[in-house]
């Protein structure tokens, strides 16, 4: 996946909305410390997400 692409979702998503950043800081920062590996899993299947939505756009 490319960095810009991440970081542009990233801008998106999170940094536009400084009540929704906060409030999945504090729920990631919960999840991670009450289930790691689900945790984990939320960000692996993310990170799937962007890299197929990544390729979907190069073509």
């Amino acid at each position: 996946m490319s960095y810009s692409l991440y970081h542009e979702i990233y801008n998106n998503v999170f940094l536009s909305n400084p009540d929704y950043l906060k409030a999945e800081s504090v729920l990631g920062i919960e999840l991670f410390l009450k289930m790691p590996k689900l945790f984990g899993l939320l960000v692996k299947n993310t990170l799937i997400m962007a890299v197929e939505l990544d390729s979907l756009l190069a073509y």
